[in-house]
């Protein structure tokens, strides 16, 4: 038989039988990559019924004959197997909610070669749909109207240990009777049973850009918790009452403001701006803290626009806590300036935009670049994680052939240590030490030169002199076939051998070096964040460019606005003047540094502050804007946290 990929067989016939003769489909509603939506109804009973088909497109298509689901290749069919288990879970989480606004699972059952289940049919619209329908955001009395609504699925959600990591206007519906219902759970979680036993062993989670808060984001499963879809709450609400599309957290950390139309009064602003706080510690922790804080402010009503010198007025309830200077998630976090903004519930401030950097992590896509966010979202969909399944795919990449540019050109023969390692180690590893370039000592300027000009933050000052002496570093990042020959396992989302290793953090790279230096004898460590900003500019060879090897980012960098994928293979676009591939972009490189802000005296061989929270990142990533990627720009993230872009460079003091 012939499976189709798309066309007419990629759906199911009307008047289809189903569950032996008990539905009938009557039309298609909706499709997705995953699945198809049906409308049936009930033979027996008469009454409409929604029906999801597990049917991923990347996998399978339908033969011609009969409707029967059919796989494109047999290699296929371990993933389709583990993608349909990921489906009946979905339809048994749903099923074990009985709240009213909750779509209802009725039946779930496999046939034509895959699985469906019957769902409530709600007749109405969601509030996405909504907006579109009247080309107007929602009034803020209709948001009220339905706020306690959601509020009361997502309690009923919460208390058994349940998140939906996908909360946004379409994904609430509003029935006929005018009542909100929660719809669209595959993106859902359950970390344990009520036996506290772990259950949910996925890596991979969807989320919808502007409604994800960081844990999300970076798929840190460990921090989810009613924080995460109650930022998710925030974010709808806000783009309900401004029809905007939600700043991200990584904006909202660089001091960015939300914006509300006067027609949003004060209270409401208020409680967005608490929902959608970037650091998980400072929202509310649960749907009661919420109605709480909403029982008490009922009284007050305020028809003004949020003023950002003044503080808000809290409920009495709520009593204002210390400023937090910890890390918490990784990289996209800050440390917020005490004594300065507006309070927030829970006496979390807002910081005012003129200080946004003081404290600043990571790089979020900045306001220049318009295309950063689109492209998170296809490869959000190209990775799969609305199934919740990390598909392995190797990327090779295509080099750039890229031409030098005036006062660009580059001398790119490395001068490469003579590195003697025992014959017992892998090629691999044989290979990584003879990658080894010798960085001659000198003096540099470090932080916001001249050519990072106006782009540069505040946490790149003062520019200061820095004195280092000889040392080496990794030509490449170090790849995934020289992490599993070391450690044995390969944590990277996008799987490759010669693609650089991800989903590291700090605390991995130590004992990665450990290992390393174990196996080889030698020394083997990170770089200093001196170093490894002295070898990203070329060293005594500089050429003062804005990237590591050009001030053309296009030429020297895999990164977010021509990626075209996540991570490629090292050492495929311009090397800089040291012949050092991939400084600039394709991940993040971990620094030995703890972060610290910079003085303006000259230093020698510093190695940072002697203790701190957060550890520090260098030279953007696959999926960071060109502002984030720059050779002096300075990130850092909780030693203990890592994504998937995030990964090490190697460098080593002496050649013994």
């Amino acid at each position: 038989m012939e499976a189709q990929i798309d066309g007419k067989h990629s759906l199911l016939p009307v008047g289809t039988l189903l569950f032996h003769g008990t539905y009938r489909v009557v039309r298609h509603l909706a499709s997705g990559g995953f699945g198809n939506t049906y409308e049936a109804v009930d033979t027996q009973l008469g009454d409409s019924v929604a029906i999801k088909e597990f049917f991923p497109k990347q996998l399978c298509g339908r033969s011609s004959e009969g409707g029967t689901v059919t796989l494109l290749s047999t290699d296929c069919g371990e993933l389709f197997t583990q993608l349909r288990t990921k489906f009946k879970k979905e339809a048994t989480r749903i099923r074990k909610l009985n709240h009213p606004h909750i779509v209802r699972v009725l039946a779930y059952f496999e046939e034509q070669g895959t699985a469906f289940y019957a769902m409530d049919f709600l007749r109405g619209e969601s509030l996405s749909a909504r907006m579109k329908r009247t080309g107007r955001p929602l009034t803020e009395t209709e948001v009220r109207r339905y706020l306690p609504q959601v509020l009361s699925a997502l309690k009923e959600m919460h208390a058994k240990e349940l998140w939906h990591l996908d909360l946004k206007p379409g994904n609430i519906m509003i029935n006929e009777r005018d009542e909100a219902v929660l719809i669209d759970f595959g993106a859902s979680k359950q970390l344990r049973t009520e036996e506290g036993v772990s259950v949910s062993t996925s890596l991979s989670c969807a989320y919808t850009p502007g409604y994800a808060p960081l844990e999300l984001v970076d798929q840190n499963l460990e921090k989810f918790g009613p924080w995460t879809d109650l930022y998710s709450l925030g974010a709808t609400l806000y783009n309900l009452l401004t029809g905007v599309r939600p700043l991200s957290p990584s904006h909202l950390i660089q001091g960015e403001q939300l914006a509300f139309s006067p027609s949003v009064s004060t209270a409401m602003q208020q409680l967005i701006t608490w929902l959608m706080q970037p650091v998980m510690t400072k929202r509310p922790q649960s749907v009661s803290e919420v109605e709480a804080w909403l029982a008490e402010a009922s009284g007050a009503v305020a028809d003004t626009p949020l003023n950002n010198e003044e503080h808000y007025p809290q409920p009495e309830t709520m009593r204002p806590e210390s400023v937090s200077t910890e890390c918490v998630g990784m990289p996209d976090q800050v440390t917020i300036p005490k004594d300065r903004g507006t309070t927030l519930p829970g006496g979390t401030p807002v910081v005012e935009k003129e200080e946004a950097n003081a404290g600043k992590s990571v790089p979020a896509a900045p306001k220049k670049s318009s295309n950063q966010w689109k492209w998170l979202l296809g490869i959000a969909v190209a990775i799969a994680v609305i199934t919740g399944v990390t598909v392995n795919r190797c990327t090779a990449g295509g080099g750039s052939s890229a031409e030098n540019t005036e006062g660009d050109s580059l001398a790119t023969d490395s001068v490469v240590a003579t590195i003697v390692v025992p014959d017992n180690c892998p090629e691999v590893i044989k290979k990584l030490a003879e990658n080894m370039v010798r960085v001659e000592g000198g003096t540099f300027t470090m932080g916001a030169t001249a050519e990072q000009g106006s782009d540069a933050d505040n946490d790149e000052k003062p520019a200061h002199q820095v004195t280092l002496s000889t040392y080496y570093i990794g030509k490449y990042e170090v790849t995934q076939a020289e992490w599993q020959a070391v450690m044995g396992t390969n944590p990277s989302e996008f799987k490759g051998d010669n693609l650089p290793v991800e989903r590291v953090n700090w605390d991995d790279c130590q004992e990665f070096i450990r290992k390393l230096n174990e196996l080889t004898g030698k020394q083997f460590r990170l770089p200093t964040e001196a170093e490894w900003e002295y070898a990203a500019r070329g060293g005594n060879k500089s050429n003062r460019t804005k990237y590591a090897g050009g001030s053309d980012i296009d030429n020297v960098a895999w990164y977010g606005e021509d990626s075209n994928s996540p991570t490629h293979s090292v050492g495929q676009k311009r090397a800089n003047e040291l012949g050092l591939y991939d400084m600039t972009g394709n991940v993040w490189e971990w620094c030995q540094d703890w972060f610290g802000y910079y003085s303006s005296a000259s230093q020698t061989n510093p190695r940072g502050p002697a203790t701190g929270d957060c550890c520090v990142l260098r030279g953007g990533s696959w999926c960071m804007d060109a502002r984030c990627c720059r050779l002096s720009f300075r990130s850092y993230g909780d030693p203990g946290l890592g994504g998937d872009h995030c990964g090490l460079r190697l460098a080593l003091l002496s050649l013994q």
